[in-house]
């Protein structure tokens, strides 16, 4: 066998041997592959900026409210997620929806993530009530309780950008959904908090939770 040959056939067992040399995913396969895990019929991106102003704004002040200890919550995300092709969707294929792309997001970074990590998902009403409830599910509430502490004005301004995104013109444009997330060894609790765009596809997600 001339060594070009022995070379040749040598480099393709060391591709067909699992763990032998071969490439890391690029983002691009690694979306694919998050993508295909999940739901193959649905396309999922990460995105940023939001398409509607309003909402892209609630996702900036939740990106920027950080105030270090004063909220309940001591460790949180916010990232949003775009679903292709968009054709729209019925209230009771919503949950679905919003577990399908928070898995996608995980699976980003953890191939192996559970698909199904949400639980107690439902909708909240679109009241100061029902919306405060969904900031508080993911410990955006001010731990001092004063009202004289950074978080309390942070707090408001959520609120008001909250309502804003989701009420009055917006609100049969949007849904509101919070739920439970599986605890990790390193926290009490964690919960999710969600807001979709029903009309560009387009969902924003905010977790949080307090580390033990």
């Amino acid at each position: 066998m001339t060594f070009p040959r022995a070379y040749a056939l040598l480099g393709l067992a060391m591709l067909l041997v699992p763990g032998c040399a071969t490439d890391p995913q690029s983002p691009t396969e690694q979306t694919e592959a998050a993508q295909t895990a999940v739901h193959p019929a649905r396309r999922f991106t990460v995105t940023a900026p939001l398409t509607e102003p309003r909402l892209e704004s609630l996702r900036r002040e939740l990106e920027s409210s950080d105030v270090g200890y004063a909220w309940v919550a001591t460790e949180g995300a916010t990232f949003a997620v775009r679903v292709e092709p968009w054709g729209g969707v019925d209230a009771t294929d919503l949950p679905s929806l919003v577990e399908d792309a928070y898995a996608f997001h995980r699976r980003l970074g953890d191939p192996s993530a559970s698909a199904h990590p949400i639980r107690a998902l439902a909708a909240l009403p679109k009241t100061p009530e029902g919306l405060g409830s969904g900031l508080d599910k993911i410990g955006r509430a001010p731990i001092d309780g004063t009202g004289d502490d950074p978080a309390t004005s942070e707090r408001a301004a959520l609120a008001h950008l909250l309502d804003v995104a989701t009420s009055g013109p917006r609100a049969s444009h949007t849904a509101v959904l919070a739920g439970e997330l599986h605890e990790e060894p390193d926290m009490d609790w964690e919960g999710v908090f969600v807001v979709v765009d029903l009309e560009h596809g387009e969902l924003l997600f905010a977790t949080g939770g307090r580390g033990n």
